[in-house]
């Protein structure tokens, strides 16, 4: 289809718009509560991936623990500069330390301290009892189906997530 033709335009299915409106409303509103269950713990969304990825939770790759500086910052994407000040900020919090590599004096290791521990662990229980009342009213045939949807949507997402531009 040719996207720049206004008559292939016109041809779209709306219930595909409709669709991708209301993923990305979806996408925005659990953004937005996220981002208010963290704020209570004065944290961001990239302090959450920082405390995913340093607790070993990452979902696309297995890292070994502790991990590295250089791990964080290529499994959440961030700039080294950025990764550093995001880390020194996280060391002020008592939320992690960084500790040289016991074989590689080159790299630095990243870990959860107790308190940081004690969080991600708040905020995962925190998640999942959100899970557990945002579906509670779904039938179990219905979950299966938004499963495969869900499934769906994370295999298109992955695939075109490698893909070069």
């Amino acid at each position: 289809m040719n996207h720049s033709d206004p008559e292939a335009l016109s041809q779209w299915d709306p219930l595909y718009l409709q669709l991708a409106e209301g993923h990305l409303r979806l996408m925005y509103l659990s953004h937005m509560y996220v981002g208010k269950m963290l704020d209570q713990h004065g944290l961001h969304h990239i302090h959450y991936g920082v405390l995913q990825v340093v607790g070993g939770n990452t979902p696309y790759s297995k890292l070994e623990l502790p991990v590295s500086v250089s791990d964080i910052a290529r499994t959440i994407g961030l700039t080294p500069a950025t990764n550093t000040a995001l880390i020194d900020r996280m060391e002020k919090m008592q939320l992690l330390e960084r500790t040289p590599d016991a074989s590689d004096r080159r790299v630095t290791r990243v870990r959860l301290l107790p308190k940081g521990e004690a969080l991600l662990k708040e905020l995962e229980d925190h998640w999942n009892r959100h899970a557990h009342e945002l579906f509670s009213g779904v039938s179990r045939a219905d979950l299966q189906v938004v499963q495969q949807v869900l499934n769906s949507l994370e295999g298109w997402y992955a695939q075109h997530m490698k893909e070069k531009p």
